[in-house]
């Protein structure tokens, strides 16, 4: 896979605001001139050992020794690549993201990834519209209802309804073309 850029990887850092990124994960309380404290993510504690500096925009444990800057918070925590992170962050600061020694392979790769993601997607809201509003989903809204699933969980959790579609037994439904009506199962 081919390098972030340097420019961006800085314009990642300079955009993300490390009190904002770990206030999504803990609660931070002000504790001096240049520190916010917290209970520490990474392991267990009574008293909070955890501290974010914002004029530094790193953070560190005093209890387990963890630290670092936005980037290793978002990868510890999540368990993600240094690449994985990156881009998850540069999708919240909106910084587009270049890559180095990028082959017309590697591009025509990730192209075709970020399609299928899109097509995806679009299945999910399709599945998802059908259930809500469908004149045919009427028996499987009855059904979602009756299993005591709120329209506020079908919306979250992008719940969908696929109209008279039964995968011959035995077979993949995975594996069948995208032009047999079927139904899509989402995570939101």
């Amino acid at each position: 896979m081919a390098r972030i850029r340097q420019e961006d990887v800085e314009a990642v850092k300079e955009r993300t605001d490390i009190v904002q990124l770990v206030g999504q994960y803990l609660t931070l309380k002000k504790s001096g001139h240049d520190s916010l404290t917290g209970l520490c993510p990474f392991h267990q504690e009574k008293t909070g050992s955890f501290s974010v500096s914002p004029a530094k925009q790193v953070f560190y444990c005093f209890g387990c020794g963890k630290g670092g800057d936005a980037i290793t918070f978002l990868r510890e925590l999540e368990h993600l690549s240094y690449v994985e992170a990156i881009e998850r962050l540069a999708s919240t600061a909106g910084v587009t993201l270049r890559y180095e020694g990028d082959s017309a392979a590697e591009r025509r790769a990730a192209e075709r990834r970020k399609s299928l993601y899109r097509a995806n997607e679009q299945a999910a809201s399709m599945f998802s519209t059908m259930l809500v509003s469908g004149k045919e989903a009427t028996d499987a809204r009855a059904y979602v209802a009756e299993r005591g699933i709120s329209p506020e969980s079908i919306e979250t959790f992008e719940i969908g309804y696929a109209t008279g579609y039964a995968p011959p037994p035995g077979s993949d439904p995975c594996k069948q073309s995208s032009s047999t009506t079927g139904a899509a199962t989402t995570t939101g």
